[in-house]
Parts: C-alpha cells; sequence; structure tokens
C-alpha cells in the first residue's frame, strides 16, 4: 500500500491561456493540493480567471477532490468545469462565489453547486453530532449555519442511514435536528427520518424523500409551517400524514401490544391524537393484528365500553396487518371512514361495534370472515359491499338504522342470526340465489324494507326473520321451505298478501301475527300445524279454511281477527285451546266438527255476534249448551315462548 504523504506545493505560474478559454493542464494552473491515498485534493485556488478548468492529474498523480474553502472568496468565478475523477468536495469550496452560476460535472451543467452529487458527500467538513448505530450513521444535530444543507451520505466510512433528533432532547426547548433551514438534500443512504427531524424548519416549503426511506417517525416535521411540497416515490405529497410510510415504526409510537406466532399485535393506544397511523412494524416485527387488551375491557353484560382506540376521528392500517381482532375500535364515535388494508382476512366480533360516525368503509377482497356484531350501532353507514366469499356472523350490521342498501355477495350460502336485524334504513335487498338459509332475526325490524326477494334456493327462514318489516306488501316463500317459524312475519303491518307453497308442513307461533293488513290467506294442504296465535291481530282477514290435516287449533290462533266472518275447520280437529278466536266480533256462526272432543271455556270470549254454534247436526247459543264436548275451565294462557330481540 502507498504510504500516506502529506505535502504542500505552490507552484506559480504565468497564465498562458486567455481567460475565456479556462485553464487546461496542470502548467497552466495556479493552485495548491495535497497528497492523500486516493489522490489529490486541490485545497486552494489561487489563479484569478473566472472561467476555470480544474485538471484530470497533476504531475501523473489523478485530481480526486476539492477541499473545505477551495475556492472561496473568488468574486469573478463564472464557471468552472471538475473533473469525472472527482469524487469528493469539500464544505464551503465554493462559498462566497457570487458570479458562479455554471458547474460541469460529468457533461452536466448545473446552475447550483448543491446539485452536484457528489458535493457534500463526506462529512469531514460536516458540522453536526451523530450516533453510529448497527446500520451506520444517524445524524441527531446540525450545528452549522447555512440555510441550504446538502447531508453527507458517508461519516468516518460509514453510511448515514438516519436521522432523528437525540433519545434525551426535548423538541420544544431543544429544537430538532436542523433549525432554521429552507432548504434540504438527504442523500440516497438514508433510510428512516426520525423523531424530529425537522422539526420547526418554518423556512422548509419542499423536500424529497429517497425511495429508500422506509420510516418518517414522530413529530419529524412538526411546525413545518410552509412545507407543502413532499416527494417520495415520484409521487408529490402536501401532507406528510399522507404518505404511506409516515410513522410506520413503532419508535415513536404510544402502545402496549403483546408479540404472537406471526408477529406483533397491538393491544392498547395510550397516545393523545385523534388522527392515528398504526405502525407496520414494531422492534423489527410485522405489525399483523389490533385486538382488545384483556386487562382494558370494561363490560356492562356483554357491552364493551373500552377498545384498543378510543376517541380517535382517524386511522390508517399498515398493509402488514392480517386481522381486526375482538373490540380493536369499538365505541369510536367520531371515527367518519377506514379503509381495510388488501391482505385483512378477519374482522373479529364487535370490533367497529357503536363507530356511530363511521359513513364509510372498505372491506377488502381478502377478506373471509366478519365476526358477529362486528359493526352492529353503527347509525352513520350508510352503504356497504361485501365481496364474495365472506362469512357474516350473527348481529353483523344490526341496528345500522342509516343502512339504505347492501349487496349479498354471491357464493353466501346462510344470512346469519341478526344480521341486518333494525336496520330501519333499509329498503330493498337482493338474497342472491345459492343462500339455503335465513337466520333468526336476520331482517327484523327492518322497518324501511318494502321489497325483498328469497331466491328458491332458501329452505330455511328463521324465527323473526321478517318480524316488525312494516314496509312489506307481499312475499313468496320459497318451494324448498317445510317449516314457518315462530314470528317469521309478526307485526308486518303492510303485508296485504302471502303465497305459502305446498311443502310447509308448518306454522309457528305468531307467525303472522299483528299483520292487520292481510285479507286473504291461502294455507296449503301439506300444514299439519299451526301455532299458537298464528294469526292473531289479523284484521282485515274475512275468511279462512284450514286444512284437513291439522287436529289441533292452538291458543290464540285467531284471537283479535275483528274482521272474520267465516272460517272452516275440518273433520280431524280434537282440540279447540283457549282464546282461539277470543275477540273475533263480527263471527256470527261457526261449525264445529264432530271429531272435537274438548274446548277451552275462553275459547269464544268477546265475539259478541256469534249465535250460532253447530255442532252434530245440532245448532246452540253458546259452547256451554254443547253437552257431548268437554268444556275445559282451567285458566290455561296460549302465550308461548317465542323469539325475541
Amino acid at each position: 500500500m502507498k504510504k500516506k504523504v502529506f505535502m504542500t506545493v505552490i507552484i506559480i505560474i504565468m497564465v498562458l491561456v486567455a481567460s475565456s478559454a479556462g485553464c487546461g493542464p496542470a502548467k497552466d494552473f495556479e493552485y495548491e493540493y495535497s497528497a492523500e491515498l486516493e489522490g489529490l485534493v486541490i485545497t486552494k485556488y489561487t489563479g484569478s480567471s473566472i472561467k476555470v478548468k480544474i485538471p484530470e492529474q497533476i504531475e501523473g498523480e489523478p485530481v480526486t477532490g476539492i477541499g473545505k474553502h477551495a475556492f472561496y472568496g473568488c468574486i469573478g468565478l463564472s464557471s468552472v468545469t471538475i473533473p469525472e475523477g472527482v469524487t469528493e468536495i469539500g464544505d464551503g469550496a465554493f462559498d462566497y462565489c457570487p458570479e458562479l452560476t455554471s458547474i460541469t460535472y460529468e457533461g452536466v451543467i448545473y446552475n447550483d453547486l448543491i446539485d452536484i452529487p457528489i458535493y457534500y458527500t463526506s462529512a469531514k467538513d460536516f458540522e453536526y453530532e451523530y450516533i453510529y448505530e448497527m446500520k451506520g450513521m444517524v445524524i441527531t444535530k446540525y450545528t452549522g449555519s447555512s440555510p441550504k444543507v446538502k447531508i453527507p451520505n458517508n461519516i468516518d466510512g460509514k453510511p448515514v442511514t438516519g436521522i432523528a433528533a437525540g433519545a434525551t432532547s426535548t423538541l420544544k426547548e431543544d429544537g430538532g435536528v436542523f433549525q432554521g433551514i429552507s432548504e434540504v438534500t438527504i442523500p440516497e443512504s438514508v433510510t428512516s427520518i426520525g423523531d424530529g427531524s425537522f422539526y420547526g424548519c418554518e423556512g422548509l416549503i419542499s423536500i424529497t424523500l429517497p425511495d429508500g426511506v422506509t420510516g418518517i417517525g414522530v413529530s419529524a416535521f412538526d411546525d413545518c409551517t410552509r412545507l407543502t411540497n413532499i416527494t417520495y416515490k415520484g409521487v408529490i405529497y402536501s401532507n406528510i400524514t399522507d404518505i404511506p410510510i409516515y410513522y410506520n415504526s413503532a419508535e415513536d409510537f404510544e402502545y402496549e401490544y403483546s408479540e404472537r406466532l406471526q408477529g406483533m399485535v397491538i393491544t392498547r393506544y395510550k397516545g393523545g391524537s385523534l388522527k392515528v397511523r398504526i405502525p407496520k412494524m414494531i422492534e423489527g416485527k410485522p405489525v399483523t393484528g389490533i385486538t382488545a387488551h384483556p386487562d382494558g375491557i370494561k363490560t356492562e353484560g356483554s357491552i364493551i365500553v373500552e377498545s384498543v382506540f378510543k376517541g380517535i376521528s382517524e386511522v390508517t392500517i399498515p398493509e402488514s396487518v392480517t386481522s381486526i381482532g375482538f373490540g380493536a375500535f369499538c365505541g369510536c364515535k367520531e371515527l367518519v371512514s377506514i379503509t381495510i388494508p388488501e391482505g385483512v382476512t378477519e374482522i373479529d366480533q364487535i370490533a367497529f361495534k357503536g363507530c356511530t360516525g363511521l359513513t364509510s368503509i372498505t372491506i377488502p377482497e381478502s377478506m373471509i370472515s366478519i365476526g358477529g356484531s362486528a359493526f352492529m350501532d353503527c347509525t352513520g353507514l350508510t352503504s356497504i359491499t361485501i365481496p364474495e366469499g365472506v362469512t357474516i356472523g350473527n348481529y353483523t350490521f344490526s341496528e345500522c338504522t342509516g343502512l339504505t342498501s347492501i349487496t349479498v355477495p354471491e357464493g353466501t350460502t346462510s344470512i346469519a342470526d341478526g344480521a341486518f336485524h333494525a336496520c330501519r334504513g333499509l329498503t330493498s335487498i337482493t338474497i342472491p340465489e345459492g343462500v339455503t338459509e335465513i337466520g333468526i332475526g336476520a331482517f327484523g325490524s327492518c322497518t324501511g324494507l318494502t321489497d325483498i326477494t328469497i331466491p328458491e334456493s332458501v329452505t330455511s327462514i328463521g324465527k323473526g326473520a321478517f318480524d316488525l318489516c312494516n314496509g312489506l306488501t307481499s312475499i313468496t316463500i320459497p318451494e324448498g321451505v317445510t317449516e314457518i317459524n315462530d314470528t317469521t312475519f309478526g307485526n308486518c303491518k303492510g303485508l296485504t298478501s302471502i303465497t305459502i307453497p305446498e311443502g310447509v308442513t308448518s306454522i309457528g307461533g305468531y307467525a303472522f301475527v299483528g299483520c292487520d293488513k292481510l285479507a286473504s290467506i291461502i294455507i296449503p294442504e301439506s300444514v299439519t300445524s299451526i301455532g299458537a296465535a298464528a294469526f292473531s291481530g289479523c284484521d282485515s282477514l274475512v275468511s279462512i279454511t284450514i286444512p284437513e290435516g291439522v287436529t289441533e287449533i292452538t291458543g290464540g290462533m285467531f284471537a283479535d281477527c275483528t274482521g272474520l266472518t267465516s272460517i272452516t275447520i275440518p273433520e280431524g280437529v280434537t282440540i279447540i285451546r283457549d282464546y282461539a278466536f277470543s275477540g273475533c266480533t263480527r263471527l256470527t256462526s261457526i261449525t264445529i266438527p264432530e271429531s272435537v272432543r274438548d274446548i277451552y271455556s275462553h275459547t269464544f270470549e268477546s265475539c259478541d255476534r256469534l249465535t250460532s254454534i253447530t255442532y252434530n247436526g245440532y245448532t246452540y247459543g253458546n259452547i256451554e249448551d254443547i253437552t257431548n264436548i268437554n268444556i275445559i275451565d282451567e285458566p290455561v294462557h296460549w302465550a308461548q315462548e317465542v323469539w325475541h330481540m
């Protein structure tokens, strides 16, 4: 290895060429230089030419650098050509050269020295404080005074990889890493811009971040009041928080977390900011989930009061997250919108329950399942599109009163219990072919629902599935359904017609209770069982025929059917239970088949116009006069346990 030699040679030579021709070979060049391991470094220019061409070699040695203040104060210097072998330009090399407007390097003409790639690439002449970390140097303070700064790409031979305020600094008192600057060039070696890097740089208007930067810390650009142009990977942003990498390191994030097999799971946000950008990395491991802290949940019955994030109005979830867990954003009433990144496969129970301010949400195609009550009581949500193949849990969208439309995706096979219960703003819904089951209370209390198409693939409709759907006027039950459950269409006060297919064998209790506009209904012969109060309160019902296979008239079956004038009870019925026809104020006559052996005493209570009861060929004024039937006078109530929200 060549021994490092330091020497200073002063050669004064007459300038042989006109100033317009510049300086050519070293013999015509006035300079001082020093010899370094890599080559010669120009340390001072002593000439007076206004156009200078720095030689590629001096006495056979390559010129590789221009030292600190080498051309300092060359007032008349207007242009300079730097040979390609120069790899370093020192601090202040061309300071106070006011006429210098043309610098040629590698065939490119630059107007400003700071734009030259090699300018200031070493920290030898850089005023700074720094710390060494495993990956390289991190600048913690700029102590210089220049408003235009070019950050070095190496310090002491090690790459500059980061910028961050010192661990003991207080931003409001000590300021950020750089203060008072108006322009900065960040080298490609930098991968992290940490806490307080450019805090308070009020003169900074624009900045370009190298493509290799993967993290921007909290307060990195706080109080940069004029900064409106941030370029990153070719995209110009007006707000630093819009950049995807902003705050994706947990170094400056107030949180609690747990480590799982797949990565880090955030369990509590302890910060005070209303706008939160969740980090994608914690301690070098990806953040893959968000779930409520087991000790941070306060419950009142089954209702969660406190969740992972409380009181926030905006949140950005990183692409690393694959699961949004139990109660993650439960009760965040100020949250208006949220985009769930592609890659998330699960939204767990009550994840967004009670987010009353939420008006829109994007669910990615990667989603596999949405848990029970995940969006329950999100009253501001107006529409939602569920991707194909997603499984929806019980009460997922229950009480989303602002929801006006929803698309149930192809591939869905069942609609879960209470899935859309009390979505009062929902006016219509199309259930796709392939759905076989509609769960308990699935559309119960959807009072605004006026139109629904149930596909032929449906074979099961749960209890209370359409209970209190006052806007429904007609409905056709598919051929494959064999049972109409308890309260399925209870209190559908707008229902005027319904088609029950052959194949239905039973009609549950309260199935059509309170359907006061239902004027007629044909019960198919396949029906053998009708539950208590099935048609109670159907005021518009004028006549009805009970199928031959029915053997029991249950309690309150036609109670308070005030419009009922005639009814046919088939042979085969053996018992008519309590209050079966009570309150049927227009019923004037009825024929009881000979098969009946028992009638409860309150069966015809308040049937004020009933004066003719025919049994076994004889007509009676009241049932007590019939001697061949057992009149049961026990106080039995016909109400039975049915589905109820």
